[in-house]
């Protein structure tokens, strides 16, 4: 968390420069090729990489690499003959020209997005967190020094510095494994005998992770389509700050949770796991969210400038989502280890089939804003049925979930609310930024005695 944690500082750190060198449609155009190579890189190794971290016996975990490296190579040929015969289509539909000028780096971006997930499932497996870590933070070094330096030539660049991040960190975590599994047996037969053990991980696994990913990624592709790329520069800003480190850091403990929660599952007390784990992130969550949801709109106009001041009230409907996704999202893996994909992948249908009918519903009644305020209230509806069917699945208490949920919101607000009326109702920044600044003190004090 730590790596994850310092790659997305460095990320944010240099948000307002990039926004005072790049203008929001710039940033539109980059959300919107992140979110298509996000849903191709998903179903890029048609999720044999999941089962890397399952087999006790490192030979078959380490033909489970291959094999998946192997599909992602096959993979990104498949989305360069997409990309050639369709980009220009794409671009069309969704107002955005420069989308098609730079298709050529969608099959490169899903090479190695899909290559650094296999590589990095390996790392998991070997409990080898700190060179995930030096990725995180060799990856944000790379796309904001390319972003920086060769800022005229405009949204090009953009896409071009996060295509490069992704190969730093493919290309390192590749040579760690590549000597890892010199000494391991591998050849087709054994290669064939662990697709055909793991083949659940393509069958239902591939599904659920496409919907999931697709309803995360859909914002900027429906907002540029039904509204205009701005809107959907508005609402990558606002992601970038606040969702995508969550989503960062959430990956972070999911991998550590998916390490320890095998053996967890293999030794009967999954359920303790997943208790104390959802438990704690909840608690963290709270704090970053009601922070975000009073300070957003005022933060962004003054560290971005005024012309990004809506992607402030973006950020701040968004952060009743991101607390449910941060307590929930590492915890999804439980599917995996339980071998309950079917259940995981009906949670990841309706919470698709939400979050659509949420953008359309709120393009029509109203504007961007208004499209993300329905977008996130709904999400986080989802997320908390998500963590529900988590719970039961894992032989976990329901009711305990729900207690915790109230108890930890309740405590919040009653910590927060002074700085929420100074700010509200008094417009009286300086002041409620101290209270702030005091409640989060005592928050995080009574959060680490809640942790030891």
């Amino acid at each position: 968390m730590g790596g994850a944690v310092g790659g997305q500082v460095i990320l944010v750190a240099a948000s307002p420069l990039l926004t005072r060198l790049y203008s929001p449609h710039d940033f539109g155009v980059l959300a919107i090729y992140v979110s298509i190579l996000s849903i191709f890189v998903v179903v890029a190794s048609l999720s044999y990489e999941l089962a890397i971290p399952l087999p006790e016996e490192d030979e078959q975990a380490a033909n489970l690499l291959v094999l998946s490296v192997g599909i992602v190579i096959a993979m990104s040929g498949l989305t360069w003959l997409l990309a050639f015969y369709f980009h220009e289509n794409v671009a069309a539909a969704l107002e955005a020209d420069s989308v098609s000028q730079f298709y050529w780096l969608l099959p490169i971006g899903v090479l190695l997005g899909g290559g650094y997930k296999a590589v990095n499932l390996w790392a998991v497996r070997e409990k080898d967190f700190s060179e995930i870590a030096k990725t995180k933070i060799n990856q944000s070094l790379f796309i904001v020094f390319v972003q920086l330096v060769f800022f005229k030539f405009g949204a090009g660049v953009l896409i071009a510095g996060h295509a490069i991040g992704q190969g730093v960190g493919a290309l390192r975590l590749g040579g760690i494994a590549k000597k890892q599994i010199q000494g391991s047996k591998i050849n087709f037969n054994i290669i064939k005998s662990v697709a055909l053990r793991y083949k659940k991980f393509p069958l239902i696994d591939t599904w659920t992770k496409l919907i999931n990913v697709t309803g995360k990624q859909l914002p900027p592709i429906l907002l540029a389509y039904l509204l205009s790329p701005v809107v959907a520069g508005f609402y990558a800003l606002a992601h970038r700050v606040t969702a995508n480190p969550v989503g960062i850091v959430t990956n972070s403990v999911s991998n550590v949770f998916f390490s320890f929660g095998a053996e967890s599952n293999r030794n009967n007390n999954l359920k303790e796991l997943v208790e104390s784990t959802h438990k704690k992130l909840f608690m963290v969550a709270a704090l970053f969210s009601v922070l975000a949801f009073i300070f957003s709109p005022v933060l962004f106009s003054l560290i971005f400038g005024k012309e990004w001041g809506e992607a402030g009230d973006y950020a701040r409907w968004m952060s009743i989502w991101i607390a449910m996704q941060i307590s929930t999202g590492p915890l999804t893996v439980v599917f995996a280890l339980v071998e309950r994909q079917g259940v995981g992948l009906a949670m990841q249908v309706q919470l698709l089939f939400i979050r659509v009918v949420a953008l359309y519903v709120g393009s029509a009644i109203g504007d961007g804003l208004t499209a993300v305020k329905i977008y996130c209230v709904s999400s986080a509806a989802s997320y908390f049925v998500m963590a529900i069917s988590i719970f039961y699945v894992s032989g976990s208490n329901v009711i305990r979930l729900i207690k915790n949920y109230i108890k930890v919101a309740a405590f919040a607000f009653l910590i927060f609310s002074p700085s929420a009326v100074l700010l509200f109702f008094y417009d009286n920044n300086f002041l409620a930024a101290i209270l702030a600044a005091l409640g989060s003190s005592y928050y995080l004090w009574i959060l680490r005695r809640s942790f030891r």
